[in-house]
């Protein structure tokens, strides 16, 4: 590779050789606002959606089929060369038009064609971009509400005919791994970037995806990036009323019902979310804030008797015990272990380990609401803001009337709330 250098206006100058850009992700995962983002660079331009494998795959299709000796042929391999000369040509046309060196494609649908294009632009760099799965659904849903026939739902939708949740969870389990084992495969060749970093801190974001790149970083770039419209064609339809990055869209699938999603995609779900280092999907749900740890909820102060560690249980009057977890965000805040005389486990619900006991888990905003008496348990149940955990069985969903009637009471009376040391 040629030593960099750079022009008076920032530009790689002709003899500095950079592969294309493919960013890697999902639909509904924010890959419209990371378009506009990587656009603004004066060295790459980033189109509308291509679906450049597609179109590959297409070409070589033609190819095979013009072939003069059809019992001859190249076999899958038939075309490669052609249909990446074609789109290079294309591609150079558009990139002078717009006075950029290097092309970016982001496509959702390149997820499923990654081995393909590694192929076809050996020297060719990938950000793969990820975002929690509930927001995921949370925007497909939303996106689709004549039904999941668009941005490549409809496999899933027919494989889900009754469960739109299912479906959206299967379709980013799917979308997910691919990228994981494209990245574990190509670490050199790859860099990950979280929806949740670009929206909460997009500035330091670009510059490590830039740095990546080998590209120089853009001062304010997030502060200019929609102002324009960088070329009109597919992608997200909310961006054209969007006049700036905020995060108001993380934690909008908190309420999603849990319960409709068959246990296996849960645990399938949750295996990826652990390997991207995101939390869990019942800690997610009962999560009404954020799922990243750089966003927080309000200062609440919560009652607090003890400074203990959360370990071992406190010592009880004889009766069932539960365990109330309020969180910060996704982490822990505080545990109490409180007495409910009252309550009766059904046998699936009290099978677990004897150490083990039910658990209450919502953000501590939500606690203190409903010992203020300004929400209803039941609302808070049924929406998602509370969630009760029985051991072995969090996807399960569960509304004892006895919790139900009794937390109000057990709030104000004062639970010894225990820190988690840090």
């Amino acid at each position: 590779m040629t030593q960099r250098s750079s022009d008076r206006s920032g530009r790689l100058e002709i003899g500095e050789q950079h592969g294309p850009v493919f960013l890697v992700a999902s639909a509904r995962s924010g890959s419209t606002l990371m378009r506009f983002l990587i656009d603004e660079h004066p060295n790459i331009a980033c189109p509308p959606e291509m679906d450049l494998a597609e179109a590959c795959l297409a070409l070589c299709r033609v190819v095979r089929a013009l072939e003069s000796q059809p019992g001859e042929g190249r076999g899958e391999k038939a075309g490669l060369s052609e249909a990446r000369t074609v789109m290079d040509d294309l591609l150079q046309q558009y990139l002078r038009s717009r006075n950029k060196r290097r092309w970016c494609e982001k496509s959702p649908g390149s997820v499923r064609y990654l081995p393909l294009l590694a192929k076809l632009w050996p020297e060719a760099q990938f950000v793969c971009l990820y975002r929690h799965c509930i927001d995921v659904v949370h925007s497909g849903l939303r996106a689709s509400p004549w039904g999941l026939h668009a941005y490549g739902f409809a496999p899933y939708a027919a494989a889900h005919p009754t469960n739109s949740l299912a479906a959206l969870i299967s379709y980013w389990i799917d979308c997910a791994t691919a990228a994981l084992r494209f990245e574990e495969a190509h670490p050199e060749r790859c860099t990950r970037v979280f929806y949740e970093e670009v929206v909460t801190s997009p500035e330091l974001t670009l510059r490590k995806v830039f740095a990546f790149l080998r590209e120089e970083p853009v001062a304010a770039i997030a502060d200019h990036a929609l102002e324009r419209s960088p070329d009109n064609g597919a992608s997200d339809y909310k961006i054209w009323a969007t006049g700036a990055i905020h995060t108001d869209s993380i934690g909008l699938g908190r309420n999603l019902p849990l319960a409709m999603i068959p246990e296996p995609l849960v645990a399938a779900a949750n295996d990826v979310l652990g390997r991207l280092g995101y939390v869990a999907l019942d800690l997610a749900l009962a999560s009404t804030s954020s799922l990243d740890p750089l966003l927080k909820s309000g200062t609440i102060e919560v009652r607090e008797r003890s400074t203990q560690p959360l370990s071992g249980t406190q010592p009880s009057s004889g009766g069932p015990q539960v365990r109330l977890v309020a969180l910060d965000g996704p982490r822990m805040f505080a545990s109490a272990l409180v007495d409910f005389p009252s309550l009766r486990l059904p046998r699936w619900a009290s099978g677990g380990e004897t150490s083990d006991v039910v658990s209450v888990i919502g953000q501590k905003v939500v606690f203190q609401r409903v010992e203020e008496g300004e929400l209803n348990v039941g609302e808070a149940l049924r929406s998602g803001e509370l969630r009760v955990i029985a051991p072995g069985k969090s996807a399960v969903y569960w509304e004892p009337r006895e919790i139900v009637r009794e937390l109000p009471r057990v709030l104000r009376a004062g639970p010894a709330w225990e820190r988690r040391q840090t």
